[in-house]
């Protein structure tokens, strides 16, 4: 058996041969691996940490004692959240969802990084599922994981959070880029290039759906768990890992670094990295006391999850939502006394309002709630959805709650564009913009009737400021862009 996220890096080496291991317990050679780790992502050496190897059920209750003292209240939000939208499943707050958490965590996790103590607790004896089909590449891509989390350790890229969907973005961009060191260090001693090795394992995330990577990981309890509980466990590992993938694609090293330095604070920029990068989208603004928000990865499960509800229509609904989940922006909803709920979303405009109103409402079913008692106002991408206990209470909420969107945040001192030098930039200048160098020189330019600089001036249509304008919006537009999919691998 092999967890989700490491079919991916292991599919990427299938083909390419490793020196063995040396043999013995799994985790003797963690200490050893530790300069081939900080060469692979270009540190002179790694930090010290403690190394505590752990028995099994200890290995456990630690993990879990944990998780309640990183994420105290966090648990209680999303149970929370899935109970208002009605999207809230028996099997994952019911009095046995801690045993069903537990299984699958003593199936999956073997070994962690406690920030706080820089200790690395690993299990003295791998599961049976994972020590069956246990070999030299899943042991090397283990250790040089966990010896990534020691890495960002020493870089202080842990922040403090504050909401679920923040955690749960942060914890995908710190399992991602543990992912992606693993990855380096197995590219650097297969003497594969490292730009190859990381698009080898985009076409393998591409190609391959993540219900797919889970059915190959072969995790009895993980698939048997419900999808709300597959998704909270698997979004950092698999997401993470793709969205750290399209990052390095698009700006190396230097741009992970940003992005580990300022991480996103939403999981729907996990989803979309390089509209994150462009520095959308832009968010609803609170329009009553005690809004909250859902978030795209919790909307994903709960819609996955009316799919196994319904089997007979499951491959229906996942296909009629699926176009409405991909522009999804944001949403603001708030919970009355008297169980209506208000709620604000946000889509790509480019969708019509016929396809938004024909779909919604197989969205109002999933959550559980009468599509009757449902009304639905806005347009332009912008839309608000009332449930009430009648038609015309829905209606007066619906027109009543204000729709608005906050400018989007300008994030001057995180990965805005590309640090690299413009000689490196990873996409090529398009048809009729400025070169790099006239780009570079722009801001130095001043116009010679007004004296004034070229961002200030507003010469005509051709001058020579006008020029400097359009070579810098050229330069700041797309310093950043991920180059074009390729249907074929890299070679």
């Amino acid at each position: 058996m092999r967890a989700p996220w490491r079919v991916a890096v292991l599919a990427a080496f299938s083909c390419a041969h490793a020196p063995p291991v040396a043999t013995g317990a799994w985790h003797d050679g963690i200490r050893g691996l530790a300069g081939e780790v900080a060469a692979a992502r270009g540190v002179p050496r790694l930090r010290d940490f403690e190394l505590v190897v752990l028995d099994e059920v200890e290995f456990v209750d630690r993990y879990v004692e944990l998780g309640r003292a990183q994420g105290a209240g966090l648990g209680q939000e999303i149970e929370a959240t899935l109970r208002a939208l009605g999207g809230l499943d028996g099997k994952l707050a019911g009095a046995g969802a801690q045993a069903r958490v537990r299984a699958v965590l003593d199936e999956q996790i073997v070994a962690f990084y406690d920030f706080d103590r820089h200790t690395m607790f690993v299990r003295r004896v791998l599961p049976p599922q994972l020590a069956d089909g246990l070999d030299d590449d899943t042991v090397l891509t283990l250790t040089a994981h966990e010896l990534g989390h020691v890495l960002q350790d020493q870089w202080h890229v842990r922040h403090p959070v504050t909401s679920y969907e923040q955690a749960l973005a942060q914890r995908a961009v710190l399992e991602g880029d543990a992912t992606l060191t693993a990855l380096l260090t197995v590219a650097a001693r297969k003497r594969v290039p490292p730009v190859r090795a990381v698009e080898r394992t985009r076409l393998v995330s591409t190609t391959v759906t993540d219900a797919q990577q889970l059915e190959l990981s072969g995790s009895e309890r993980l698939l048997a768990a419900t999808p709300t509980l597959q998704a909270l466990f698997t979004f950092p590992y698999l997401r993470g890992q793709r969205f750290i993938a399209d990052v390095y694609r698009a700006g190396g090293l230097p741009l992970v670094e940003q992005v580990l330095a300022h991480p996103p604070q939403r999981t729907d920029a996990i989803f979309e990295p390089q509209r994150w990068l462009d520095g959308g989208p832009e968010r609803l603004v609170p329009f009553a006391d005690g809004t909250r928000h859902g978030g795209a990865l919790l909307l994903r499960a709960m819609v996955a999850q009316c799919a196994q509800r319904e089997p007979e229509y499951g491959p229906m609904i996942s296909k009629v939502l699926s176009g409405l989940l991909d522009a999804y922006r944001d949403d603001r909803f708030v919970l009355g006394s008297d169980g209506t709920l208000t709620w604000e979303l946000a889509f790509d405009p480019r969708l019509t309002d016929t396809q938004v109103r024909a779909t919604l409402p197989g969205l109002v079913v999933c959550f559980g709630r009468d599509p009757k008692n449902t009304a639905i106002s806005g347009e332009r991408g912008l839309y608000v959805l009332a449930t009430g206990p009648d038609r015309q209470r829905a209606e007066a909420l619906a027109a009543s709650a204000p729709v608005a969107l906050d400018k989007p945040e300008r994030r001057r001192s995180g990965p805005r564009r590309c640090r690299r030098s413009p000689a490196r930039w990873p996409t090529a200048r398009p048809a009729g913009a400025a070169s790099k160098a006239t780009a570079g020189r722009a801001r130095s330019w001043r116009c010679r009737r007004c004296s004034r600089p070229a961002s200030s001036c507003r010469r005509p249509r051709g001058s020579a400021c006008w020029w400097a304008r359009r070579a810098r919006w050229w330069w700041r537009r797309f310093s950043t862009r991920l180059p074009p999919r390729r249907s074929t691998m890299a070679s």
